[in-house]
């Protein structure tokens, strides 16, 4: 994600560090990139007006960083399973103890107004959010 600060940053959840929040600099200094077979750079096709920047700064920085980062990696067969979510609000937040991949960045996009509230964040995949937008 390139915010406000014109830095781009990874907001990722992996099995060997959970969730984090690197800069790309950070990412490709320490050579984190050698981890992966391949990376993937999707591009959300959206106004990144001022506003838009200034929502997504704010819900990173207030709810992420203080409820999410940090938290494990794993994939939840019971979460997998629930197709609806009838909360899923920032306080729901705390009490996940992991999160896998898609799941975070659906988690993100549904307090930005861009995905249904109503389906659980687990039912996207990264192949999913591909066709979402």
């Amino acid at each position: 994600m390139k915010l406000s600060n014109e830095k781009i940053s990874i907001l990722e959840s992996t099995g060997a560090q959970g969730v984090t929040i690197t800069s790309m600099e950070d990412f490709i200094k320490e050579n984190w990139s050698l981890s992966y077979k391949r990376i993937v750079y999707r591009e959300l096709k959206i106004n990144r007006n001022r506003d838009f920047i200034n929502s997504l700064e704010s819900l990173i920085k207030v709810n992420f960083k203080k409820q999410v980062v940090g938290k494990g990696y794993a994939i939840n067969p019971f979460r997998l399973f629930q197709k609806y979510s009838s909360n899923d609000s920032p306080s729901n937040l705390k009490e996940n103890s992991s999160f896998f991949c898609s799941e975070l960045i659906a988690s993100i996009y549904k307090r930005l107004g861009l995905l249904q509230n109503e389906i659980s964040s687990s039912q996207y995949w990264p192949g999913t959010l591909i066709s979402v937008f």
